[in-house]
């Protein structure tokens, strides 16, 4: 069973939400196109969960955030992705998908939840270093093939 898909879909989705930001909000400021860029281009439902897909369709999901970043601002496209996130204070698409995972992580190993209790146990020794270990393949796109604890 693949994510592709959903991801697929999912870029679909910021395509429409990213030019609809830019045609209706050209004329706004930094600060505001930045705060509704935050806004309505940054919730992916199912990014932590992703597990199973190819890289290409997460590269190019990837390269649809930036580049609605960069329309939406009227920026360059030669201009620094990493560069452009930081001086305008908005997550990278790396820094979400981090965010999205640790969140989520963090929720299913604070659970009151007898089943989830079960079927995986709290983080010891391995587990954080299995989390660690799985944060370094979120940053460089090299995802195993289980997300659950």
């Amino acid at each position: 069973m693949s994510d592709d898909l959903d991801i697929t879909e999912k870029t679909k989705q910021l395509c429409i939400r990213s030019n609809i930001l830019i045609r209706k909000f050209a004329a706004c400021n930094r600060a505001v196109k930045t705060k509704l860029f935050k806004s309505f281009c940054t919730s992916f439902y199912g990014l932590p969960v992703w597990s199973s897909y190819k890289q290409s369709t997460m590269h190019r999901l990837r390269v649809c955030y930036n580049n609605a970043f960069r329309y939406l601002h009227r920026l360059a496209p030669w201009c620094s992705a990493s560069g452009m996130f930081v001086n305008y204070g908005a997550p990278t698409f790396g820094e979400l998908r981090r965010h999205a995972i640790f969140g989520f992580m963090t929720r299913i190993r604070n659970t009151r939840n007898m089943l989830l209790d079960n079927l995986y146990p709290p983080f010891s020794g391995s587990g954080h270093t299995y989390y660690i270990d799985m944060n370094l393949n979120v940053m460089h796109d090299h995802y195993p093939t289980v997300y659950i604890l």
